[in-house]
């Protein structure tokens, strides 16, 4: 199975074309999508079973102010969605998009090869994950990745070896745990010292 991560811009030009398969993962409150829908049914020749469609927030927490999250139910969803597509196809092309191409559609990549190379291959999967950020640039949606070792039975080491490959996810994850811990709240504040004369 190949990958191919775009941004919704990429997509909308024709980067997905020649994709067996597109997973387009969108924002939870829908917006304009015609040209979007447009680009992505041409790529896989109006095979609407080739596309698979999540919707949820590009943050950490499951739930913030207005934004929501990826739920497991969008990993299950992803995971069967690419084990059917590995079965359908000899050496398939799987294109992931999201808004920037960075976060969500990066972390449903490295859940998707994850799966494919199995258990205790977890190093081997962010090595081959890092081989599609080519310009540098992934931060991976920190609450899909740990939602996707969960599902996938990994006790944390798919997380843990994300964390030791990219920095930029290990700042993200810990700032998103910071602000799930209270953000500003949780930083115990000092005292005004008042001058005595």
């Amino acid at each position: 199975m190949r990958f191919r991560v775009l941004s919704r811009r990429e997509v909308e030009a024709g980067g997905a074309d020649s994709a067996d398969a597109v997973v387009s993962i969108r924002p939870r409150r829908p917006s304009p999508e015609d040209e979007l829908d447009l680009a992505i049914a041409q790529a896989v020749e109006g095979d609407l079973e080739a596309v698979l469609v999540l919707r949820f927030d590009d943050i950490g927490l499951e739930r913030h102010d207005r934004f929501v999250g990826p739920a497991l139910e969008d990993v299950d969803r992803l995971l069967a969605f690419g084990r059917a597509v590995g079965e359908g196809h000899d050496d398939p092309l799987v294109v992931l998009h999201c808004q920037a191409g960075v976060s969500r559609s990066m972390a449903a990549a490295l859940l998707l090869l994850a799966d494919r190379l199995g258990l205790g291959r977890e190093q081997e999967a962010v090595r081959a994950w890092r081989a599609l950020d080519l310009e540098g640039r992934a931060c991976p949606n920190p609450r899909l990745v740990m939602l996707g070792d969960a599902a996938l039975l990994r006790l944390g080491r798919l997380e843990a070896a994300l964390a030791e490959g990219c920095p930029a996810y290990r700042i993200a994850r810990d700032g998103w745990r910071w602000l799930a811990a209270g953000g500003p709240a949780a930083v115990p504040q000092r005292r005004a010292r008042g001058r005595r004369g």
